[in-house]
């Protein structure tokens, strides 16, 4: 939480609309982060929205009760480590209050987030749904790359400010991220690297300030 603190304080010392885009973990991490922090719009591909759902849906994928983990504190599964003080955190920090203007493209097929969870987040906050009926939570399948750009694009349209910034387009071997800016025909006035700590790395993490370009145009 506190690097993402970091990245925001970067971000709004040095352009004037900020938006969030997001996925999966990165998501979850950012209404946490973020709670407190108005963007333009913010965009969640496969946001993980409840985490708690999600541990207690890994317990009974790995057939590990409470119990068990208080007992051991920790116990690793094939997704990744459950840890009982994570856990406790979780239940004591649910995702309650969410002020940005929010846009989630979420996967019919999606096995982290129920339908449910993710339709009782959008009712409680400023949110509008879109449903791939066919995609799984990674997005990954055929034709998935051009429902996510059709989806962020027709999300941007009649939004032209005048900078266009891509932060931390991460992978998991990727820990520097490059900013782009852009005038609003779209031509790239510069560049910058930042470097991540790299515990950010595999966040699915991008914070951008959006412009008159359209996204595409950078990917």
């Amino acid at each position: 939480i506190s690097d993402l603190h970091q990245i925001s304080f970067y971000t709004f010392a040095n352009w004037k609309s900020v938006s969030l885009f997001a996925c999966s973990l990165g998501a979850y991490f950012s209404l946490q982060a973020y709670k407190d922090i108005t963007f333009e719009k913010c965009f969640f591909l496969s946001p993980i929205v409840n985490m708690e759902y999600l541990i207690k849906n890994m317990f009974q994928w790995f057939h590990v009760t409470e119990e068990m983990l208080y007992t051991k504190r920790e116990i690793p599964t094939p997704i990744d480590t459950l840890s009982w003080d994570y856990f406790q955190y979780v239940k004591k920090n649910p995702v309650t209050r969410w002020n940005s203007p929010t846009y989630i493209l979420y996967g019919g097929k999606d096995n982290l987030q129920s339908l449910q969870v993710i339709e009782n987040f959008t009712k409680s906050n400023s949110v509008l749904l879109t449903i791939s009926e066919q995609s799984e939570h990674s997005f990954m399948g055929k034709g998935d790359d051009r429902i996510i750009k059709s989806w962020i694009c027709d999300n941007l349209e009649n939004q032209y400010n005048s900078t266009l910034l891509l932060l931390a387009i991460n992978k998991k071997t990727v820990a520097d991220s490059i900013f782009f800016e852009y005038d609003k025909f779209g031509r790239r006035l510069k560049s910058c690297r930042f470097s991540f700590p790299n515990s950010m790395n595999n966040t699915g993490f991008i914070l951008a300030a959006l412009g008159g370009s359209r996204f595409d145009k950078a990917l």
